[in-house]
This record gives structure tokens, C-alpha cells and sequence, in this order.
């Protein structure tokens, strides 16, 4: 890898960890951030946990928020698994899946000839 290369990238990765929308949430947008990345998004958290540490931020804090964001977000989506077949029947989807299903098992049984022994 040359020089020039090397350091085209080296002020690139500058630009991006010195910008300040990074910084301006702080600790609450890192929780934030890895409570979605460890749901449903995949957001990489390095590069605010990068953008923190570089700006000051306690390491502790940045811990914290690091893990009770992924672990309520693996609960999350634990009881997404564990409970979504309930959430669907509450809002009503699987009902509505079911009707084309049993139309369509009508229309096939009428369709097939009946084998006589």
C-alpha cells in the first residue's frame, strides 16, 4: 500500500471521527445505538464508541451504555421469538393469513378427483 494511499484514508477516517454529530448525543445516542444494532439494524458501533473514547468521554460510561443497550436489546428481541406468534394474533394478521389459505384448500379438494376403490 503507498503513502499517499495510506494517508488519503488515514484523513478520511479524521473527517469522520472529528465530526461533532457523533459526539452531540453522547452516551444516551451510543445506547441508543447499540440497542438498535443489537435489534434489528445493523448499525455499527464502533465508530460512535471510537468518536467517544477520542473526544473524552469516560470509558466506564461508554461500557455501560455499550452493554445494557445490546443486552435489552437481545431481550428484545428474545421475547419478539419467544412472544410474536401472540403479538400476531393480537393485531390480528394471522387471521387474516388464514382465510386465503382455507379458500384455496376448498378450491384444491374440489378440483381433485376422488379415487374410488
Amino acid at each position: 500500500m503507498s503513502y499517499e494511499l495510506f494517508m488519503e484514508y488515514y484523513l478520511q477516517a479524521q473527517e469522520i471521527l472529528a465530526n461533532n454529530t457523533f459526539q452531540e448525543y453522547g452516551i444516551i445516542g451510543l445506547f441508543l445505538n447499540s440497542l438498535l444494532a443489537a435489534t434489528a439494524l445493523p448499525l455499527p458501533t464502533e465508530i460512535l464508541t471510537s468518536a467517544l473514547l477520542i473526544g473524552g468521554e469516560n470509558i466506564f460510561l461508554v461500557a455501560i451504555a455499550l452493554i445494557t443497550g445490546s443486552v435489552i436489546g437481545g431481550i428484545l428481541n428474545y421475547s419478539i421469538g419467544f412472544g410474536g406468534s401472540k403479538l400476531f394474533k393480537k393485531i390480528g394478521r394471522k387471521s387474516n393469513t388464514e382465510e386465503p389459505v382455507k379458500e384455496n384448500k376448498e378450491k384444491q379438494e374440489k378440483k381433485t378427483p376422488q379415487i374410488i376403490e
